[in-house]
């Protein structure tokens, strides 16, 4: 089965109907879904969107018990979720150290991780940089930000 990772940078634009890539992101999912491409994401995602979800500025905010229903219910419900074990977790940081890659880069080097070890052929994100530097020549991931 092919499998496509949205990652939490897209996930949220796509949950938050205010946001200015709420359509674009939503549509990636719609897309996905509707072709029989499996949609993946990691654990760490629930994390990421609700934190996110109930931070953002006023007017924006979620409320917590609505983030908890929109990740379970609208992510939880649809996507394939992968869970990381203490060897993935160690490859992403192998993968940061490597590289030279210091700081917050480690969270998308763990949606990288889970990327790879779903197998999937497509990483949706809105932090392209993040994940080129990141990626490996043998790494056979297609990166793609939202239009």
């Amino acid at each position: 089965m092919i499998r496509h990772y949205f990652d939490t940078s897209v996930l949220l634009p796509a949950l938050v109907s205010a946001h200015p890539q709420h359509k674009a992101s939503l549509q990636l999912m719609d897309n996905a879904l509707s072709s029989g491409v499996g949609v993946t994401s990691v654990t760490h995602t629930y994390a990421e969107l609700y934190s996110n979800l109930t931070k953002l500025p006023k007017g924006l905010a979620i409320p917590p018990d609505l983030a908890f229903q929109l990740i379970t219910k609208e992510i939880g419900a649809i996507f394939e979720i992968v869970e990381l074990a203490r060897s993935d977790y160690e490859a992403a940081l192998h993968r940061c150290a490597r590289k030279g890659l210091v700081s917050g880069v480690i969270y998308d080097a763990l949606h990288l991780q889970a990327a790879l070890k779903a197998e999937v052929s497509v990483l949706y994100t809105n932090n392209f940089s993040d994940f080129e530097r990141l990626l490996n020549p043998a790494d056979k991931i297609e990166l793609k930000a939202v239009p």
